[in-house]
């Protein structure tokens, strides 16, 4: 493994010396086994996810700084292993058949390695796959109306009225005119499907030159954050950790109550500096608060610290993100805009807090970025679908104290 898993496997290291546990000992609080934490501390492999880097910095006592210093970390080292893993494939050995027997293995390797991984961070639940777009049908060709058939001469020879051919005339070109006009009317249509051969000419977006990795399960501190769940205190299980966040909120199909924190780690995968020029906010639908009760995830935090962030008041009419100042830790941090720099030896991670005191919104980022003559967006959601924010000042709110068993209807201080 290179320098950068060295440098990861070098701070978990300190992490877990200072904590005082052994690998053993660390391995069975995380229900991991006590060989992939010495592999991962040892830079004999690097996590593909960064859920179990997170853990074992966690129950080693990491603070938020630590682990922002972590991610930043793994992130490089990551890059990476995937380049690292790129190279080995882009290999050129001499014999075929050896190229082939070292590509089936290096695979069955790979697999292994990513299915232990994955098993060891169950609780991030992944998303069902959107549905596959469906092409546009071809639109049916406008038909010629039907020509009368010849009529089958009489013995006695008879010329038609004048009248009768006329009427039929104009009966053909009110057809094909009426015709002509419905198929011009669909093709213009705002609605209307575009033709296959207008959707393969159209030029397509460039691909971005950076990865970004969203993360909106952060939680500013356990008592500030707020989840409405359409579910009685009584079948409610206990408040999870934030690393756990993800998976108690996705079974229970809850959603961020008056207050979202979500973290944007980019980084570019080419050799060029990637310029992140704006972040636009676009609304998918608004309704009324959800339904249900919200229920606060801790008690007795102290005193209430506002976050270094891109502020988005998603009740405005156009919502839109604002730097404001605030800490990182017990670091106070002044107020950044854009642009930012990123590259792939350079990350940035974007902290972005939103809020709505009356409506339920749902919502996704869109990153505007340059490089190398190229430009585009880069959509940010939540692995696929919009964020959704919800209201929760109005709703029945309950609370975990600690050494309680059941949730309890919240008191303030």
């Amino acid at each position: 493994m290179g320098t950068d898993g060295e440098d990861l496997a070098g701070f978990l290291r300190e992490l877990k010396e200072r904590s005082g546990l052994s690998y053993g000992a660390l391995a069975k609080q995380l229900h991991m086994s006590p060989s992939t934490v010495h592999r991962y501390c040892n830079s004999d492999a690097v996590a593909t996810d960064f859920a179990p880097v997170e853990k074992i910095a966690r129950r080693c006592g990491a603070s938020r700084e630590e682990l922002l210093r972590l991610h930043r970390i793994w992130i490089v080292a990551d890059e990476a292993r995937r380049r690292a893993k790129a190279a080995s494939a882009n290999a050129q050995p001499g014999d075929p058949q050896d190229q082939k027997k070292d590509l089936r293995e290096s695979q069955a390797l790979q697999k292994s390695q990513d299915l232990q991984d994955l098993q060891e961070s169950q609780d991030l639940q992944e998303p069902q796959d959107l549905p596959e777009p469906q092409e546009p049908q071809d639109l049916p060709e406008p038909q010629e109306p039907a020509t009368p058939a010849p009529t089958v001469p009489r013995p006695r020879r008879r010329r038609w009225p004048l009248a009768a051919a006329a009427a039929a005339a104009i009966a053909l070109i009110v057809a094909v005119t009426a015709a002509v006009t419905a198929t011009t009317l669909w093709s213009s249509a705002p609605d209307a499907p575009p033709a296959r051969d207008q959707l393969d000419a159209r030029p397509r977006a460039p691909q971005a030159p950076l990865t970004a990795d969203v993360d909106p399960y952060v939680w500013k501190d356990p008592c500030s954050q707020v989840y409405v769940v359409d579910q009685p205190p009584k079948v409610m299980p206990p408040p999870p950790s934030e690393l756990e966040a993800r998976g108690w909120v996705t079974a229970l199909s809850g959603v961020p109550g008056g207050d979202m924190v979500i973290d944007v780690a980019l980084q570019g995968i080419g050799d060029e500096t990637v310029v992140l020029k704006a972040l636009h906010v676009r609304t998918v639908g608004v309704s009324e608060p959800l339904a249900g009760n919200a229920y606060v995830m801790g008690v007795g935090c102290g005193g209430d610290a506002r976050l270094q962030s891109l502020d988005i008041n998603l009740d405005a009419a156009r919502p839109r993100p604002v730097p404001v100042a605030g800490y990182q830790g017990d670091r106070f941090v002044p107020a950044s805009d854009f642009p930012f720099k990123v590259s792939a030896s350079d990350p940035q991670v974007l902290r972005i807090t939103a809020h709505t005191r009356g409506r339920s919104v749902r919502w996704y980022l869109e990153l505007e970025w340059s490089s190398g003559g190229r430009s585009g967006l880069l959509r940010l959601d939540d692995k696929g679908r919009p964020f959704t924010t919800s209201a929760a000042a109005k709703l029945p709110t309950y609370q975990f104290p600690l050494g309680a068993s059941a949730w309890e209807p919240f008191q303030a201080g």
